[in-house]
Order: structure tokens, then C-alpha cells, then sequence
């Protein structure tokens, strides 16, 4: 075992084996450091396990994990580009002429009709100054998920009904 990584099998920390589902800081940072080392400096897993005081197999199962992670990464969905929502604001319109994004903002929890267009990418964000530094104003592009569903049922529709949310 070093003293350095704590690490005494190919499996991690003590910490890591007792929460396999949360692992800690310091072997994600192992992982992401010899992914790095593995990809970018070209190093063999011998010269990483000597580098990073590792046992090979532990490099081994730190460079698999980290494949995973990455491979599992593409399937996240935590938001969904504003062109979805845009469209739909403007379908169930034509549906209903009388709904106005007034009473969509209502429906769904904002405190005005400025403040949805806002989070739907069809208003820009107010410009903001902080520590002496002023950002722009933008218009979003992709809108937390559940916050898209709050949207999306203030509208009349089920979140499943909507492909990507």
C-alpha cells in the first residue's frame, strides 16, 4: 500500500469499496490523471502504476473505469436544446390563439412573462456585472430538464409525450 493513494487493491480505497456507487475525490482524480497520462503523455500502464505509485492492476481498473464513465457520459440527458420548447410554445399557440405566454409563465411558476422567454432562449438574460467584471447578455441554447417539464405541462402536455425530455 503507499501512503500516498491509500489505495491497497485493484479496486480502490476503503471508502470506494464500502460506497462503490459515490466514489471519492481522490480516486476519480486518480482516474482522471491516468486516463490523462495514458492518452496524452502516451505512457504504458507500467510507467502510470510507477508514476502514480500504483499497482498495474489498479492502473488497469482506474483507466477501465474512466472508459465507462465516458462511454455512460453520452447517455446523460440533464437539459435539451430551447428549440424544443420554442416550438412547442409556438404549436400549441396555433393551437389555442387565446393562450398567451403570459399565462404560460403563470402556469408554469415564473413571476413574468419576461423571465420564461428568458429561460426558453427567446428573450436574452439581463446583462450582469460581478466583482467589477460585465457579462453580457446571451440567449440560452439548452434548458435544465425539469424545468423544461414544469414548461412543457404548464403547456397542456405530458413530459414522455415530448421526444428528448
Amino acid at each position: 500500500m503507499s501512503a500516498i493513494t491509500g489505495c491497497t487493491t485493484s479496486e480502490g480505497c476503503r471508502r470506494c469499496h464500502e460506497n462503490p456507487r459515490s466514489p471519492c475525490v481522490a480516486c476519480t482524480q486518480r482516474r482522471r490523471r491516468a486516463m490523462q497520462l495514458y492518452e496524452q503523455d502516451g505512457l504504458s500502464i507500467e510507467q502510470i502504476a510507477d508514476k502514480m505509485l500504483l499497482t498495474v492492476p489498479r492502473v488497469e481498473r482506474l483507466l477501465e473505469e474512466e472508459t465507462q464513465y465516458r462511454d455512460l457520459e453520452q447517455f446523460v440527458c440533464d437539459s435539451v436544446p430551447t428549440s424544443v420548447l420554442q416550438e412547442l410554445i409556438r404549436r400549441r399557440q396555433l393551437e389555442d390563439p387565446a393562450l398567451t405566454k403570459t399565462a404560460i409563465a403563470e402556469r408554469a411558476g415564473y413571476s413574468s412573462r419576461l423571465a420564461l422567454l428568458r429561460a426558453v432562449g427567446l428573450e436574452p438574460t439581463a446583462r450582469k456585472v460581478r466583482g467589477g467584471k460585465e457579462y453580457p447578455p446571451t440567449l440560452r441554447t439548452n434548458i435544465d430538464v425539469a424545468v423544461a417539464s414544469r414548461i412543457v405541462r404548464a403547456l397542456g402536455y405530458a413530459p414522455h409525450e415530448i421526444a428528448g425530455l
